[in-house]
């Protein structure tokens, strides 16, 4: 198979010193995979995957992409990006083999998109202001969308019925990624908050309704009287089974979390990485704490929390006067 708009292109890389990856290290690939799956002297694993079985390692490849990303390892980065481009193109040989599209049909269509998702790069039209990127972004793929629901008669419309602006986001997403996903959706038609005050407004009552939701206080009276009867009732559940009221709790922390990504957004912080670095954080301190306990010659399962929270804090403090030091 020939990577046929290769030749399209090369205006294109000539104008903008893009280095366009050669055609005989793709088509090596695409080779590789062809052979692998070759029913007469193939391999009998790779020629059993379906769309299904080969989709959960196509996840599995994108996070180690991150992963790689976020330990700033180079050099793993290259593999993982190796592994996860073998994902498409082993997805895109299956669907060659049913006669639906193939590889090069993959690599234009991407490349058509991003040509006419950049007018400003690749035509005349003026670049829109920093400001304005993302909703012009989000404007442009609202409007691809509608011209392609139009034109799409195997979508399940047959109908009538209205299409939704959120019917192609995926229930797939983590849930983080989807909730933003949903946010810009709502916010390419002006459904959104006008900057960060309010979704961070909207966090402290979310977290006020997990409050109310755990003590089953009312939220009728003023919010000092308010808080003062969830902080008894708290004192009183403490030790208490919650089980009753899961479900009620569930939801109102779904709708805290959920603010908490749309203050991200307004913020331009990305949720998912806040909270990756998180974890990252935690782990960290958290062997460190073992390290230290190891090295006292004691027994993290036989300290109590004050011991360890002394230990914790201690981390924490050293952490942030290292950070200052490197500030200078």
């Amino acid at each position: 198979m020939e990577f046929s708009h290769l030749n399209r292109v090369k205006k294109t890389q000539k104008e903008t010193n893009v280095d366009i990856p050669t055609e005989e290290g793709i088509n090596k690939l695409l080779n590789v995979m062809k052979k692998l799956r070759c029913p007469d002297n193939g391999c009998n694993w790779d020629m059993s995957q379906t769309f299904d079985t080969v989709s959960h390692y196509t996840i599995e490849e994108a996070y180690e992409v991150v992963g790689a990303i976020q330990s700033s390892d180079m050099h793993q980065l290259k593999e993982e990006l190796g592994d996860l481009l073998f994902q498409v193109v082993f997805l895109s040989r299956i669907a060659e083999e049913k006669g639906l599209f193939n590889f090069n049909d993959v690599a234009n269509g991407i490349s058509d998109k991003m040509i006419e998702r950049h007018p400003h790069v690749f035509d005349t039209f003026p670049a829109p202001p920093p400001d304005l990127h993302d909703r012009t972004w989000e404007k442009r793929k609202a409007f691809e969308r509608e011209i392609k629901n139009s034109n799409d008669t195997s979508n399940n419309n047959t109908t009538g019925q209205k299409l939704s602006l959120l019917d192609d986001l995926p229930n797939v997403f983590p849930a983080l990624l989807r909730s933003e996903k949903l946010q810009k959706r709502a916010a390419s038609v002006g459904f959104d908050w006008d900057n960060w005050i309010g979704p961070y407004l909207k966090i402290k009552e979310e977290l006020l309704e997990v409050e109310l939701a755990i003590t089953k206080s009312d939220n009728d009276e003023p919010i000092d009287k308010c808080y003062k009867k969830i902080n008894e009732k708290l004192d009183e559940k403490m030790n208490m089974s919650l089980d009753f009221i899961k479900d009620e709790v569930q939801d109102e922390l779904g709708d805290l979390l959920f603010s908490c990504v749309n203050l991200g957004r307004k913020l331009g912080i990305n949720s998912e990485t806040s909270l990756l670095k998180a974890n990252d954080k935690f782990e960290r301190r958290f062997r460190q704490l073992e390290e230290i306990i190891e090295k006292k010659n004691k027994s993290i399962n036989f300290l109590d929390l004050p011991e360890l929270n002394e230990i914790w804090i201690s981390i924490k403090n050293n952490e942030v006067e290292s950070n200052n030091r490197d500030d200078y």
